[in-house]
């Protein structure tokens, strides 16, 4: 599998032709405490957006699990990797296929990872390929996560973001 060193799009976010609700962060959070949303609605919350997510068919599925097993025998003290879980960032939250964070003595059982938490994030991608490379990418860079990588399952290449002056700042 080859490797490539990509540039970090900014392209604008794409806004649909009609009026569509948006929500905040906060207000997707009571959504769910609510029962709005549940565990079975496959959405995740992009810029303020409720996306559906795509199923995730048996070669992600295969990719993920063998790469988280492979990412975590190399971890640090005091770093963990966590699967197909949310993460917070001020407008958006995402589930990527394995994050890369550090360990918390609560280990998140009050709050998703914030940005300062994150090491790296990792989207395993097909179908999904042009969100994962195009929206995903600018929100983590806007959200200052210092690497994001897109296992592209279609070219069979590793496509590395990666911002070393990130600063991450929990949201506001």
């Amino acid at each position: 599998m080859n490797t490539a060193m990509i540039p970090t799009p900014m392209q604008p976010p794409v806004i649909p032709p009609c009026p569509i609700f948006r929500i905040s962060v906060k207000r997707y959070h009571d959504m769910i405490q609510k029962g709005a949303l549940t565990e079975d609605d496959a959405v995740e919350l992009l810029e303020r957006w409720i996306v559906q997510e795509m199923s995730k068919n048996p070669p992600h599925a295969g990719i993920v699990q063998r790469s988280n097993r492979r990412i975590t025998a190399l971890l640090p003290t005091g770093m963990e990797t966590r699967e197909q879980s949310a993460v917070t960032l001020k407008d958006s939250e995402p589930e990527p296929d394995i994050a890369f964070v550090d360990s918390s003595p609560l280990d998140y059982t009050d709050h998703h990872p914030y940005p300062a938490d994150i090491s790296a994030l990792v989207e395993v991608s097909g179908s999904t390929f042009g969100t994962d490379r195009i929206d995903k990418a600018r929100i983590y860079a806007r959200a200052k996560i210092p690497v994001y990588w897109v296992n592209n399952l279609i070219d069979r290449q590793i496509e590395v973001f990666s911002d070393p002056d990130a600063a991450a700042t929990p949201p506001a």
